[in-house]
């Protein structure tokens, strides 16, 4: 596969021709595929036996199903909203942790207009302070739930690598810095806030999985 990236906002200039408003959104051929899991579900259909992210067991498949949309629910949006309140105060250098990722010049226009943007992006994702820490309290209790499930099991169902291990960790991962993250956020100058967030869950048993589970398999 090919991948574009687009600056938060100016996203919408490649989404919208494909009557979407978010990302990720995989187009293969014509068909058009706008969702993350609907997206996973395409790629286990063209995977080899040995690369499934879906059990074939009926049971074990159902389970993985509902992780993956719980964590994409209740995760994703909280990591988000938590995130984006941390960095937000760096101002337009918070832009340069795209740089080599999208084109150069959304870089610059996401800098010049940082302040609408943030401010169309607070209100899109209800970001306040407040909301924030709500979500930072309900992250830390999915980190627990996650690693209390875990227990001494590699992965979360089953015995093998499955979508449910992959939604976990890719929505907890802007809260991490894997090396082999593919999107690797690498600021300027972090704000102290966030780097304290990197620090908490880094240690915590749950983000020390994620960690393991991209060195494991995610490839260079």
């Amino acid at each position: 596969y090919r991948e574009r990236g687009h600056a938060m906002l100016l996203h919408y200039r490649a989404t919208l021709p494909h009557r979407s408003r978010t990302v990720p959104l995989l187009v293969d051929g014509s068909r058009v595929l706008r969702d993350s899991t609907d997206i996973l579900l395409h790629a286990d259909s063209l995977a080899p036996a040995s690369r499934k992210l879906f059990p074939s067991d009926p049971t074990q498949r159902e389970q993985v199903l509902k992780l993956e949309d719980e964590f994409d629910k209740r995760l994703g949006p909280q990591v988000r909203r938590v995130a984006y309140d941390r960095v937000f105060p760096m101002g337009p250098a918070m832009a340069e942790m795209l740089r080599g990722k999208v084109p150069d010049w959304e870089i610059a226009a996401l800098q010049r207009g940082y302040a609408v943007a943030v401010a169309v992006m607070r209100r899109g994702m209800n970001i306040t302070p407040a909301k924030a820490d709500q979500s930072l309290v309900r992250v830390r209790a999915q980190c627990d739930a996650v690693a209390a499930a875990l227990g001494d099991r590699a992965y979360l169902v089953g015995d093998q690598f499955s979508a449910a291990d992959l939604t976990f960790a890719a929505l907890l991962a802007p809260l991490l810095d894997a090396p082999q993250h593919p999107m690797r956020l690498v600021g300027p100058a972090w704000p102290a806030p966030f780097l304290a967030l990197r620090e908490e869950f880094s240690a915590h048993a749950a983000g020390r999985w994620v960690l393991r589970l991209y060195a494991q398999h995610r490839r260079p």
